[in-house]
């Protein structure tokens, strides 16, 4: 399973590296982006962190990590609680195809003029993954955002690309990057 179709080049510019200890998560981003948010919540999951690229004054491009126990391991909450249940007898298996089914759902529903570009299943830190392309209208712009879904340690990890539809090309080798390096563990 290739993450993706066209080769990986070394990016020419310096990296920086990004680790979160509480998370268990890193990546390598361009040395020209920086921390946007760090260690926030919103809407039920944690955002350790938001890298992206600022010119003028504004966000030109923008990388999101989510994170979120995995819905399916609320319902055995009690269960582990009591020890009649340990975190290692529970498995969490879901398609590809049912991720980007409910994505689908979603994003029809929330996003204006929503059209999903590609759709494949790949490999993030090791784990089998979900990646979809979509793009919708926003602001009077036109967004293209790629998000990547993978469960690592009963957690899902969504990793959120975007960009102006216009520009999505031109950041494309940066996120594939981003996306490369995440690590877990």
């Amino acid at each position: 399973m290739n993450l993706f179709k066209k080769p990986f080049a070394r990016p020419e510019q310096p990296m920086k590296e990004y680790a979160n200890t509480q998370f268990r998560i890193g990546f390598r981003y361009p040395h020209s982006w920086e921390v946007v948010k760090e260690n926030i919540s919103a809407g039920g999951w944690d955002i350790p962190v938001q890298v992206g690229l600022y010119e003028h004054d504004t966000v030109a491009a923008a990388v999101t990590v989510n994170i979120r126990t995995h819905p399916k391991v609320s319902k055995y909450r009690d269960l582990m609680a009591t020890g009649q249940l340990k975190m290692s007898q529970v498995y969490i298996v879901e398609s590809t195809e049912d991720i980007l089914r409910q994505m689908d759902e979603q994003n029809s529903r929330d996003l204006p003029n929503y059209k999903r570009l590609i759709a494949q299943e790949i490999l993030l830190a090791g784990a089998k993954a979900a990646r979809t392309v979509y793009s919708y209208d926003s602001d009077g712009t036109r967004v293209v955002e790629q998000v990547v879904t993978a469960v690592h340690d009963l957690k899902e990890h969504q990793i959120i690309c975007e960009a102006n539809e216009r520009r999505w090309h031109e950041f494309e080798p940066q996120f594939d990057m981003i996306l490369r390096t995440y690590s877990v563990g």
